[in-house]
């Protein structure tokens, strides 16, 4: 979907991106419009990174956290496909609000297990 992935691959749980290369953002800014839209990483410098920590080329993202709820590998895409959206309406803030409804109604179905 057009993530230059920095982990050539997703063998394990972290994957990072560099999102300066793929969409012309960088870290914060990627992780600023996800966060409006609902959608949770972090900004993280990527090896030989042109850009000063505080403002990352990269973002790391863990799978984690969406396991843990039940997400399995067929969820991810779709997860991928909120991430693509956000950054294409960034600038649309009707457009952000409704992906965050919809992030939010999906997750519902994955509720955080409880400690019962």
């Amino acid at each position: 979907m057009g993530f230059k992935l920095i982990t050539k691959g997703t063998d394990n749980h972290l994957i990072r991106a560099d999102v300066q290369a793929s969409f012309g953002l960088n870290g914060g800014e990627f992780e600023a419009v996800l966060d409006r839209s609902g959608l949770n990483l972090n900004k993280n410098a990527i090896p030989n990174d042109t850009l000063p920590p505080f403002r990352p080329s990269g973002v790391r993202l863990g799978t984690p956290a969406m396991t843990t709820r039940g997400l399995k590998e067929e969820h991810m895409e779709q997860v991928a496909e909120w991430m693509i959206q956000a950054i294409k309406n960034r600038d649309d803030s009707v457009q952000i609000e409704a992906l965050a409804r919809q992030v939010s109604e999906f997750a519902r179905g994955f509720p955080l297990p409880s400690d019962s």
